[in-house]
């Protein structure tokens, strides 16, 4: 009992640092805008450094172009490794990650509502990880990547059924600039 309440104190001080893309409301988190930079001066931007409205709507476009290109991943019951799709998927995740160098991915585990809450948060941060190792192998820096396990608490489907449960064991993936 000891060793899992050790266990449950370093995810939540991990978690704590490692989310910094995501905010949290009422215990969950949400996805955030990027904050918008003032850009150097340059063409176009006159010679106050401050973007320009038309700038910052095309940085918002391409990070909701990508955040939609960005696929779940799903997992069995009580498990963490990769699927074959699993791994397609985070290969093209890696390819928009290595395309544009400025992108950061916060991937936060999911869980289906059985189990502890103390283990399906143990469970959806080795899904999480398993996703970083993963994607670190096809060359995208550690230090773009963030992992956050939210276990049982952010469901997408709340019905009783396998069906149902199976959607909500995943990775998800949060891009940010």
């Amino acid at each position: 009992m000891r060793k899992i309440a050790i266990i449950f104190a370093a995810l939540l001080i991990t978690a704590g640092c490692a989310h910094k893309q995501v905010a949290s409301t009422g215990g969950l988190a949400n996805e955030v805008t990027p904050p918008q930079k003032a850009s150097t001066p340059s063409a176009g931007t006159g010679t106050t450094g401050v973007a320009t409205s038309s700038e910052n709507t095309g940085a918002a476009g391409q990070l909701k172009s990508v955040q939609a290109q960005a696929q779940d991943v799903f997992f069995d019951f009580d498990k963490y490794d990769l699927k074959p799709a699993s791994k397609q998927a985070l290969k093209d995740l890696s390819a928009m990650l290595l395309k544009d160098q400025k992108l950061k991915v916060a991937i936060q585990g999911n869980c289906d509502e059985r189990g502890t809450a103390e283990y399906n948060l143990a469970l959806g941060d080795r899904r999480a990880s398993a996703a970083k190792k993963y994607l670190e192998a096809l060359g995208v820096s550690a230090a773009r990547i963030s992992t956050v396990s939210f276990g049982s608490e952010k469901p997408v489907c709340k019905e009783k059924t396998e069906a149902c449960w199976a959607k909500n064991r995943r990775d998800h993936f949060v891009l940010s600039f």
